[in-house]
């Protein structure tokens, strides 16, 4: 019997490159109409990495943007 395939990752490392994913994703939501195809893919990812995220961190709002000042 063969035995499942185990991969360990560093938290910090994963985090950065789905901070990475989520800015490609926003970047392509920005340039798309409201609402269109691409727009709402977009918007999936972009909701899929806050799920993960908010499961390894507590903290779903960890990559949004934060307002100046």
């Amino acid at each position: 019997m063969s035995r499942g395939r185990r991969t360990h990752y560093i938290k910090t490392d994963a985090l950065k490159l789905l901070e990475q994913g989520r800015n490609g994703a926003a970047k392509v939501q920005g340039g798309e109409p409201p609402f269109h195809d691409r727009y709402n893919k977009a918007e999936a990812v972009m909701s899929a990495i806050d799920d993960l995220v908010e499961d390894l961190t507590g903290d779903r709002e960890l990559f949004w943007g934060k307002g100046h000042g």
